[in-house]
């Protein structure tokens, strides 16, 4: 489960992040998996969890979204969704294509709330 070593410096870059919004509370982190990432969304939601206990991801709503692999093609330079297994062009069937979306991680956002001011 290579998920919790991407976890701790996912982390590390939202307590960072979190900095820049002082007097605000982190209510809702989403992650982005890319479908041929090779990054399964259900353990990673499992070790962001695992590991967010003593920062300010702790009390956070973690939604992992996946995202489908999407090409480019090399000879009439099409780009959309990507046909598996074999990643051919959606225009002109070419199998000269690359992928341009869809194996990384990424975050894609924060959601913050204001903190309540003591009365």
């Amino acid at each position: 489960m290579h998920e919790a070593s991407l976890v701790r410096p996912l982390l590390r870059e939202i307590e960072r992040l979190c900095t820049e919004h002082p007097g605000e509370r982190l209510i809702g982190v989403t992650l982005s998996v890319g479908y041929l990432s090779g990054i399964d969304a259900d353990y990673l939601r499992h070790a962001f969890l695992e590991h967010a206990p003593g920062t300010r991801s702790e009390d956070a709503q973690i939604i992992v979204e996946t995202r489908d692999p999407e090409i480019e093609c090399d000879r009439c330079h099409w780009q959309g969704a990507a046909t598996l297994p074999e990643l051919r062009c959606g225009a002109c069937g070419s199998g000269e294509t690359r992928l341009t979306d869809g194996t990384d991680l990424m975050l894609k956002s924060l959601t913050f709330e204001p903190l309540l001011a003591r009365a």
